[in-house]
């Protein structure tokens, strides 16, 4: 699985406007994915860090 980390907020929400691109071409590649959105500062790099040292389960 791999995890897309998503700060709604960072670029001015250029990212968060790009989920359902990602979610098309993951979709189309038959690849398994999730997407998190992050909800509070810092969720990114713990989430990041959660992937980094498991199996990427979330």
């Amino acid at each position: 699985m791999i995890p897309f980390i998503v700060n709604p907020v960072a670029g001015g929400g250029k990212a968060y406007r790009k989920i359902s691109e990602i979610e098309k071409i993951m979709k189309e590649k038959l690849i398994d994915y999730k997407i998190f959105i992050t909800k509070y500062a810092e969720e990114g790099e713990v989430l990041a860090r959660k992937a980094a040292f498991s199996s990427i389960n979330l």
